[in-house]
């Protein structure tokens, strides 16, 4: 079969000129940063020439539980209207935190199922 459904119906849409809902918002990215992924966006106070300075360095340390490990990256969050920019943290161990991202302080935690080994779901 060279085409599916899916390819046939993209082909008359385009044909006809029928409109094909898209599933993105036209204000939707798909990356999480400017175009040349440096991560750097001018609203989140990390200018690299503060950042390659030595202005720059690690503000606050907190620790949490000894077996809670993070592998995915911090998502920092920028009020437009000002305010505190934040931090969500997502833990091995099912916890999410939010912390004040200038002072570290916690400003919330929830764990959101408790952890579980791969091998106990088969």
């Amino acid at each position: 079969m060279l085409f599916s459904f899916y390819g046939y119906a993209v082909l008359a849409a385009a044909f006809l000129n029928i409109p094909i809902a898209a599933a993105v918002a036209p204000t939707d990215e798909y990356t999480d940063a400017d175009p040349a992924q440096s991560g750097y966006l001018p609203n989140h106070n990390m200018d690299p020439a503060v950042v390659d300075s030595s202005q720059f360095g690690q503000l606050w340390k907190i620790p949490f539980n000894a077996q809670e490990q993070f592998y995915a990256r911090p998502l920092t969050y920028t009020p437009l209207a000002g305010g505190p920019q934040l931090l969500f943290l997502a833990s091995t161990q099912n916890w999410i935190r939010t912390l004040d991202a200038k002072t570290g302080a916690i400003i919330n935690t929830r764990q959101v199922h408790t952890p579980f080994l791969q091998s106990d779901i088969g």
